[in-house]
């Protein structure tokens, strides 16, 4: 009885602060263009993500999270394998996922999960390799390009029917990523934000096309020849300010009616009660282009610029208290970091490193972030266009041309100034990183 007495004050006093138990399910959200510096919580001065900033002070932010590729083959390969671009080499539509390279899926799927992906968007269809190690895996719709009101709702029913055993859900959406208009939208998107504007943006589908002529891609490269009036068109467009501005108002908006969708995911983990034993991850694959350096989105152009490569990433994590992680972080690093998180080894295969530790303000030597640009259409496989990053520097190269840029993000944090003239140290020591990374002389 002694014994029995005893063991019972120790089960009611035990420490409120004991360690929480591994999570069992992963969820991750996938937004395909979601640039960071466009969210409420990474400092934009319009309300494009009310409801996901208050969400957010519940996770861990990554505040400088950087994709290793400017378009979403490249990167989403990345994510899924934690090999970088220039070794995993799916850097053009010409190339798929070989079986050598191991799907985040795979691994999940050997350790017991059941998994689910429903996505949207041309490069993420099964052809390229992408279903590999789903047991559902849902990325029809007309043209391959399915939003978060469809994918989302998809997702949250499966989360419903979950019962026995643990699970991995990806959820993928195409709202912010050319074509631009939503059916279901119409007006409602194009003026949330820049409501006084009449103007060609207004009549003019912002798809493929339009992307590959406002960036001046030759025709033979679109594989058709525009229309005259389609070209003027697009000039105008290009050469006013205002309607430029009014395209990034535009995709304000429709990121605004992502944050709108994106809580009935959180709502089915909650009614479920699977919000205490579920990860989930937002994240985007690359950022885009608005109006910046004369560019509009990406793919189509050789780029390496912020508004490209800094995407939201951002944790959360049972039990885990939240914080804002302000070093260089990458996506090569998130499978590695939940395997860590649910309780699994890291693949040898993989070239990130875990973020639990930063997750938990574990102190962390310092990490430089590298990233690549390579063309849709290409045959090229490796990239030629390249950037390495740490807290406050930044240097981009560019093969073709064969020149070095260093920026002060600190200082310029829009990259207009090339500093690499004044600061000889920073930009030998960034170049020497870069050489070892990519394994090639940088001059």
């Amino acid at each position: 009885m002694r014994y029995i007495f005893a063991a019972a004050i120790f089960l009611f006093t035990r420490p409120s602060s004991a360690e929480p138990a591994t999570p069992r399910n992963l969820v991750i959200i996938a937004v395909d263009g979601l640039r960071a510096d466009h969210l409420g919580l990474y400092g934009y001065a319009r309300a494009t993500s009310p409801k996901l900033d208050a969400r957010a002070k519940s996770a861990v932010v990554f505040d400088r999270a950087i994709s290793q590729a400017s378009w979403t083959l490249p990167s989403f390969t990345t994510l899924f394998t934690s090999v970088d671009p220039i070794d995993h080499g799916v850097n053009t539509s010409h190339v798929t996922l070989g079986p050598g390279l191991r799907l985040l899926a795979e691994v999940l799927k050997d350790a017991g999960f059941k998994n689910a992906g429903f996505v949207g968007g041309h490069f993420l269809d099964p052809v390229f390799g992408f279903a590999r190690g789903f047991d559902l895996y849902r990325a029809d719709g007309e043209g391959n390009y399915r939003f978060l009101p469809q994918t989302a709702a998809q997702g949250a029913d499966w989360i419903r029917g979950w019962k026995n055993g643990r699970h991995f859900l990806f959820i993928h959406g195409n709202d912010v990523h050319p074509p631009f208009d939503l059916t279901s939208q119409g007006a409602k998107v194009r003026h949330l934000f820049d409501a006084d504007y009449r103007g060609p943006v207004d009549d003019t589908l912002i798809d493929y096309q339009f992307v590959a002529e406002y960036n001046k891609v030759p025709a033979e490269s679109q594989g058709l020849t525009p229309p005259p009036d389609y070209v003027r068109r697009v000039d105008e467009i290009r050469a006013d300010p205002r309607s430029v501005r009014h395209i990034s108002a535009h995709y304000d908006a429709q990121i605004r009616h992502v944050d709108d969708t994106l809580p009935q995911v959180f709502d089915a983990l909650a009614r479920t009660g699977h919000d205490a034993d579920t990860i989930v991850v937002l994240l985007a694959d690359h950022g885009l282009e608005m109006g910046e350096k004369g560019r509009l989105a990406t793919a189509f152009h050789l780029t390496q610029y912020q508004s490209v490569v800094h995407v939201p990433l951002i944790f959360w994590v049972p039990g885990l208290t939240p914080r804002r992680v302000s070093r260089p972080v990458e996506l090569l690093d998130v499978a590695p970091t939940v395997l860590d998180f649910l309780g699994l080894p890291a693949q040898a295969s993989y070239q990130g490193r875990s973020l639990a530790g930063l997750a938990r303000g574990q102190s962390e030597p310092p990490r430089l972030a590298f990233s690549s640009s390579s063309l849709i259409g290409d045959t090229r496989r490796d990239p030629p266009m390249f950037s390495v990053q740490d807290e406050r520097w930044k240097l981009i190269y560019d093969s073709i041309t064969r020149s070095r840029r260093l920026y002060d993000l600190a200082a310029d944090p829009q990259e207009n100034v090339d500093v690499s003239g004044g600061h000889p140290k920073q930009l030998a020591r960034l170049t020497q990183a870069l050489a070892d990374h990519i394994r090639r002389q940088v001059p």
